[in-house]
């Protein structure tokens, strides 16, 4: 427990934290700490919008009562900017300042002195690109700096006794849509109605991409072969959320599946 405990006593050094909280893995962790060490001084901000699935908004706001802490929902109007929707290679970073903006803005109204979030080292490895507003807007991540993985960030989770330990992983609906496609509130709307439908028939980690008319989705190696057995009804229900094609990636899931074909230096300009 000598990480755990690096926790503790980083979050020590401070009088007050605001965290930006999703009610998944790595920022309930984050989140139970601080509020063991700060207890009132603790509050949570989690920013909703359309690229949020509204039961995420839901757990949130539950999570946080069950943890008996400080917690407030930030509307966000993300999806009507078009350096956001547009979907460029930047989209996380431009989608990440103006978040991080909000939850700035609504912690130093009430004099935070610090805010916090959870990301953790294995985020570094793939292509990040909201990191790097991180960094310029001075948002701590402890996490980072502890060297914490994901896989022990769930180990402490669930020696703390947090029912987060063996969430699947999550991320923002946005990420299902390749980049240069437009994102609309329908699209995103389309997706989220497909993933409740899937996650409904017994499914836990997997993604619907959508690929235009086309849902692509990966499930994890341990439910591949019980989505090829369920392969009509998982076609039935993503025409009834406005798919015209349904398709299973033989690859599987995979966190980033998108970025797989993002050449850098190849993409058009911003």
């Amino acid at each position: 427990m000598e990480k755990l405990k690096e926790l503790y006593n980083f979050l020590e050094q401070y009088k007050s934290v605001a965290v930006a909280f999703s009610a998944g893995v790595d920022s309930t962790l984050l989140a139970y700490v601080a509020g063991e060490v700060l207890g009132e001084k603790c509050l949570l901000l989690t920013v909703s919008s359309p690229l949020i699935s509204g039961s995420e908004i839901d757990e949130a706001t539950v999570v946080a009562k069950r943890m008996g802490l400080r917690h407030s929902i930030l509307k966000s109007n993300i999806v009507e900017i078009p350096e956001f929707y547009k979907n460029t290679r930047n989209r996380c970073y431009i989608c990440k300042k103006k978040i991080i903006s909000q939850i700035k803005e609504t912690a130093s109204a009430q004099n935070y002195e610090v805010i916090m979030e959870g990301s953790n080292v294995d985020d570094i490895n793939d292509y990040r690109p909201g990191l790097k507003a991180l960094e310029e807007m001075n948002i701590v991540s402890p996490f980072i700096r502890l060297n914490f993985k994901k896989d022990e960030i769930r180990n402490y989770s669930k020696k703390l006794g947090l029912k987060t330990a063996s969430k699947p992983s999550n991320a923002c609906l946005a990420s299902r849509i390749p980049y240069y496609e437009i994102i609309t509130k329908e699209k995103l709307k389309k997706v989220e109605t497909a993933e409740n439908a899937i996650r409904m028939i017994g499914f836990h980690q997997f993604r619907v991409r959508c690929r235009g008319e086309l849902a692509c989705i990966e499930f994890s190696p341990e439910e591949m072969s019980g989505a090829w057995s369920k392969k009509e009804l998982l076609y039935n229900l993503c025409r009834d959320t406005g798919f015209l094609y349904v398709a299973i990636d033989i690859r599987g899931y995979r966190c980033g599946s998108l970025n797989e074909t993002l050449q850098i230096d190849a993409l058009k300009p911003e």
